[in-house]
Formats: C-alpha cells, sequence, structure tokens
C-alpha cells in the first residue's frame, strides 16, 4: 500500500461517527419508549459492570493493550495507516462482537438463576431479577450496534477506499500507458 492518509476529510469522518452513534442510541431510546418501556429498565448497575469487565478481560486477555486501539479510530484519534494494522485492529472489532454476545448470553442465564432463586420470596423480587437479567443481551447488543460494528465498518471502509484509489491509479496509468505506445 502506499503512505497516502486514509482519511482525506478528518472533520467528516469524526461528525459522521457521531451522528452514527448518535442516532442508534437515540433511535433504540426512542424505540423502547414508544414500546411502552421506560430508559431506567436498562440500567441495572451489575450487568452494565459484567458486560464491561468480561469484554474488557477477554479482549486484554486476547490482544493485551493492543484492545483498546480500534475504538478511538472512529473519532480520528490513532487511525492506522498501514494495511496490516487495520486488518489487525478489524479482527480485534470481530472479536469484541463474539465477546459481547457470549457475555450478554452468559450473564442472561446466571440472571435467570438469580431471579428463579427468588421465586419463593416474592413475585415482585423475580420479576425486578428477571428484567435485570434481560438488560444484559439488550446492552451487549446495542453496544455491538453503536460502537463495535460501525467501527469495523469504517475500518473495512479505509481499506477498500484506498484499495479503489491504488485501483483507479492502475487504471490511469494503463490508459496513459497505452495512449503512449498508440
Amino acid at each position: 500500500m502506499s503512505n497516502q492518509k486514509y482519511i482525506l476529510n478528518k472533520s467528516k469522518y469524526v461528525l459522521c461517527s457521531l451522528i452514527g452513534i448518535l442516532v442508534v442510541i437515540l433511535g433504540f431510546c426512542w424505540s423502547l419508549l414508544l414500546g411502552g418501556g421506560r430508559l431506567i429498565q436498562l440500567v441495572h448497575l451489575g450487568e452494565i459492570i459484567g458486560i464491561l469487565t468480561v469484554t474488557l478481560g477477554a479482549l486484554i486477555f486476547a490482544y493485551r493493550t493492543a484492545a483498546f486501539k480500534p475504538w478511538l479510530t472512529a473519532f480520528g484519534i490513532g487511525v492506522p495507516q498501514e494495511e496490516e494494522i487495520i486488518k489487525a485492529y478489524i479482527r480485534i472489532c470481530d472479536t469484541t462482537v463474539r465477546i459481547l454476545l457470549f457475555a450478554g448470553v452468559m450473564l442472561f442465564f446466571s440472571g435467570v438463576c438469580n431471579a428463579v432463586i427468588s421465586i419463593g420470596d416474592d413475585i415482585l423480587v423475580f420479576k425486578l431479577k428477571l428484567q435485570s437479567a434481560l438488560t444484559a443481551p439488550v446492552l451487549s447488543l446495542l453496544t455491538i450496534c453503536a460502537l463495535v460494528l460501525p467501527t469495523r465498518a469504517k475500518l473495512a471502509f479505509l481499506l477498500n477506499e484506498q484499495s479503489l484509489k491504488e485501483a483507479q491509479l492502475r487504471e490511469k496509468q494503463r490508459q496513459i500507458d497505452n495512449l503512449s505506445k498508440g
């Protein structure tokens, strides 16, 4: 690959990231509210901490400190200029999706077990614990949709955009070569 910059217009690149994340989160919240839900139903500290710690722990285990590098690239910070680094960041994003899915499922099942254990206490306690258990997969999927998949798509787009530019340059060079021969 050439040494060209991958981001042609950094302010548009960052603005698109911010608008995209905002649209995903607000769209999700609006959908929840229109469905009769309340945002407070999704705020369960145990599930939030569980999703964060399981995901971060698994990423650190797998990628050491490199696990943190892709997440700021969507905001124009530390955007790699080499194809191999971009591909490594894409692999980290793919791994993060799998970890978040498994963490959401694992925390859901542990929450269901916790709710079932409390069935004898009070039906209200059971309902609250079950609601809490459902928060984990929802937050996992929201994180995937709002941050991980868009970051992965931006990184893949950088590769595709650069490949397209290089192909266009090769095509121009071929045309110039054909004109010079003819």
